[in-house]
Formats: structure tokens, sequence, C-alpha cells
């Protein structure tokens, strides 16, 4: 099995660092200092259940790479329309990608029966460019409940755990303790907040259902002009 990660940041670089341990050929697609530390020295991983580091291929340059049968993005989700060209060398006819993303997906509705069978939600896939970029016929639902962090370029720490029931998950959260979500971290960054998926999303789908829901809109317009205030900056 070949599988390429696509965007090796925190979950990426674990995901992938731990495919490669158990025997998978494993390509990381990353760019900056984090890929040349990886070059170097591997992912190191900082976890409660053991540290490890793994040496997995690693590249900016996906045609590098060429088709796989698994392509999974740890890219943030408001990265996915421009990821055409990154996708395309990755692909052949029955390659799968797996989109770990935050909050509402791009294929919500597909093959759903009922009434909103097919439906495109718009805020998270404008004018179809996601679906462009990724066929919802090669997506496959992934949800992270992982807690990691990058400490450092090429060094990974996972805080906790995999993947749990929801009454689990909230005590997994406790154990975590102070670790930063991702949107937290990317806001002390300085960078785009993934606000169409997490928030813009759902109160697209309450408008669809007749849904109340105030205090979502309320946060959704702050968070709406906290991130505008950050693009103006970067």
């Amino acid at each position: 099995m070949k599988v390429a990660v696509l965007g090796a940041g925190a979950i990426g670089a674990y995901v992938g660092a731990a495919l490669h341990r158990a025997g998978v050929e494993v390509h990381l697609i990353a760019r900056g200092e984090h890929l040349q530390a990886i070059r170097r020295a591997g992912v190191r991983v900082l976890s409660p259940r053991g540290d490890f580091t793994a040496h997995p291929h690693a590249t900016d340059d996906p045609a590098e790479v060429g088709p796989v049968d698994h392509v999974f993005l740890g890219l943030k989700a408001n990265s996915y329309a421009s990821a055409g060209p990154m996708i395309a060398p990755l692909l052949h006819a029955t390659t799968s990608v797996i989109a770990a993303q935050n909050g509402i997906p791009w294929w919500y509705f597909h093959r759903l029966e009922g009434p909103y069978e097919g439906y495109r939600i718009e805020s998270v896939d404008p004018g179809g460019a996601v679906t462009a970029a990724l066929p919802l016929h090669r997506a496959v639902g992934c949800v992270v409940y992982a807690a990691t962090e990058i400490e450092s370029p090429g060094v990974v720490r996972h805080l906790e755990g995999t993947r749990f029931s929801i009454e689990r998950r909230l005590r997994g959260a406790e154990k975590a303790g102070e670790h930063k979500t991702s949107t937290l971290q990317d806001l002390e960054k300085g960078k785009p907040l993934e606000l169409d998926v997490l928030l813009a999303a759902v109160v697209e789908l309450a408008d669809l259902t007749g849904a109340d829901v105030p205090t979502l809109r309320a946060i959704h317009a702050v968070s709406d002009l906290l991130n505008a205030n950050l693009v103006r900056a970067v």
C-alpha cells in the first residue's frame, strides 16, 4: 500500500509517521523548515504512548511521488479548492482521498438519501471548486480525535487519543490539558481560520432546514470579523 500525506503538519506528520512505523510506504508532502527537518532527521513523535522516530520519504513536489493508493489530506479545509494541482499527480483510477478536516465536509450530502441528496453547501464548496479539485467519488470520511502539536520543525507532540465515542472524547479532551486546538494555533500565528467549514456551513444548514440558531449566528459574525482582520494583516 502506498500512501501520500498532503499537508504533513501536526496531524498529517503524526499519521504518516505512525503508518510508516507499521510498514506502510508513506510519502510526506510538506514545506519549509518542517520539511527540511524531516529530511534531516525524520519525524520525531513525542507521545504518552511512547516516543518514536520515523523516516518516511518527504518532499514538496507531489510529482516526485506519483500515483498512490490513498491520499491523506492534512491541509486546512480552506485550502482544498486550490489543492487540485497538488492532488492531480497523486491520483490513479482508484485512489481514495481521506480528508482529515474539521467541520462540515464538502461531500456531506453526497449519495445521502432524502430531500437534500446531492445538495452542495456553498460555504464549504463555493461554486463547486472543492468538488472539482477533490471529486466526490474519491472521498473517504475521516473524523480526527487526536490532539497533536508541532513542537518544533520535524517534532510532533501527540497529547491524546485516536478515535473515541463522544462520552470518552470529552474525557480525552480533559486529559489533553492545555492543548491548543488547531484553530487557536492558527489564530496565534496570524493565519486565516477554517471558519467556513466550522461555522458558515452550520449556519447554511440551519437556513436550509429552518433551524433557529441565534447564538451560533452571533459567534459566526464575531469570528468572521476576527478572521477578516487576520486576512488583511497577511
